[in-house]
């Protein structure tokens, strides 16, 4: 995917708290389909990428929700919002919620079928992916780096550590250190 096609819905993404990351266990759901980031009540949310969106509403559980289908095919859901206006609305607390966050889904075939766990995409690691497209972040407590080529995470073993660095001079790609805990978060999700 092209670093310019696909962008996080919110800006300094990496920045916000995360509340049940996708695939958790939950209060309600024994695999959380989405991601929940936590931000103060009234922050903007942006288009990921160009597309439409598809339905809007306000339901029991999810509160005031936008479908948005992208160019790519992807639908994205965000939920719990206080708001439609502005992009994509703004963030709140609605539906059942504890308190301000937006809730983000990723659907891979453009529909939403909530029973089928595949069709789901982890949204730290898309958006993420996005962020460090054509970058190599490196753990800064181990050294270990991943680099983000054409939509794919790519983990560097220490014995191709050499070849990644030469590697990384031809194409005069950015070193992104990061925290240990915010590399860990980032690396843990499944490749797509």
């Amino acid at each position: 995917m092209p670093k310019d096609s696909v962008r996080s819905p919110l800006e300094d993404w990496s920045i916000w708290r995360r509340g049940y990351w996708f695939g958790e266990r939950t209060f309600y759901s024994d695999f959380h389909l989405g991601l929940d980031v936590i931000v103060p009540h009234g922050t903007p949310l942006r288009e990921p990428e160009e597309g439409e969106r598809v339905l809007q509403g306000t339901f029991r559980q999810g509160g005031n929700t936008i479908h948005f289908k992208g160019k790519s095919g992807v639908l994205y859901r965000f939920l719990h919002l206080k708001d439609f206006n502005g992009e994509l609305g703004h963030t709140g607390s609605t539906g059942v919620s504890t308190g301000p966050h937006v809730h983000i889904d990723i659907s891979r075939n453009g529909s939403l079928e909530l029973t089928n766990r595949a069709n789901f995409i982890d949204p730290e690691a898309y958006f993420a992916m996005s962020e460090y497209e054509n970058t190599v972040v490196r753990n800064s407590a181990s050294g270990e780096f991943s680099l983000f080529l054409g939509g794919v995470r790519r983990k560097v073993s220490e014995k191709r550590s050499g070849l990644a660095a030469l590697t990384l001079l031809q194409r005069k790609m950015e070193i992104v250190d990061l925290p240990e805990d915010v590399y860990d978060n980032l690396t843990k999700g499944k490749d797509f």
